[in-house]
């Protein structure tokens, strides 16, 4: 009985989506919850992970457009090593 105590328990799903809620970037906890009506009381898992994730391609484009991130897969133009006027594509 000693080791009963350290069994490892699976979590209720309303701990699950609060911790998953929890840790969440806080801005986009505040915009899910204003604007979308998403809680770990009232959402299910899949509604809180989907709008999330929708959430951050929003976040995302909205950061490309402005020039504050580069879009993922594209590769850089660097110039090449010895300062010749060539460029290298990545």
């Amino acid at each position: 009985m000693l080791w009963a105590g350290r069994l490892a328990q699976y979590p209720d799903e309303y701990s699950f989506k609060r911790r998953l809620f929890n840790r969440l970037p806080a801005d986009y906890r505040q915009h899910l919850v204003l604007y979308d009506g998403v809680s770990a009381e009232n959402s299910s898992i899949d509604e809180i992970m989907r709008k999330a994730r929708h959430l951050e391609k929003i976040t995302t484009s909205l950061r490309v457009g402005q020039g504050l991130e580069r879009p993922l897969g594209q590769g850089a133009i660097q110039p090449a090593v010895g300062g010749s006027s060539q460029c290298l594509k990545l």
